[in-house]
């Protein structure tokens, strides 16, 4: 397994990339503090603050997803919530490059944001649950 780890890439960022044993390239990187206190927060939001260069229509669309299974495909993404990981979860496939695409589950956990990364594959998303609650579990 080959791993890097770069703790504060950015000012309350760290990030971990490694490689598994059968060649399957993760990324996990965790913002500390990334919602303040009396920010939105939920699914939506999650992916909002993760993507802010949406339009105005597609953070309405996703400020007005809770429940978990709702999907919405707006330009670039498919994006579903997730239930029982961290406080809100949101599968996100990038299809803007179909030679190039990465899964990715972005978790809201308390005030902290995780996004775990792994290219697309048959079992990215189970993959990249149980990474997250392992994570998580021992955050």
């Amino acid at each position: 397994m080959q791993t890097t780890v770069q703790a504060g890439a950015a000012p309350g960022v760290d990030f971990c990339d490694f490689i598994d044993g059968s060649g399957v390239d993760y990324s996990v990187t965790h913002e500390i503090g990334a919602f303040k206190p009396g920010d939105a927060t939920g699914p939506g939001m999650l992916v909002a603050k993760h993507f802010p260069d949406l339009s105005a229509t597609a953070v309405q669309q996703l400020s007005e997803m809770n429940e978990p299974g709702t999907s919405l495909v707006i330009p670039g993404y498919d994006i579903t919530i997730v239930s029982g990981i961290g406080d809100a979860a949101v599968w996100v496939q990038a299809d803007s490059d179909p030679a190039n695409i990465e899964d990715g589950l972005l978790v809201e956990h308390g005030p902290d944001v995780f996004v775990f990364g792994v290219p697309d594959g048959p079992d990215a998303q189970t993959k990249l649950n149980n990474l997250a609650q392992t994570t998580l579990s021992g955050s």
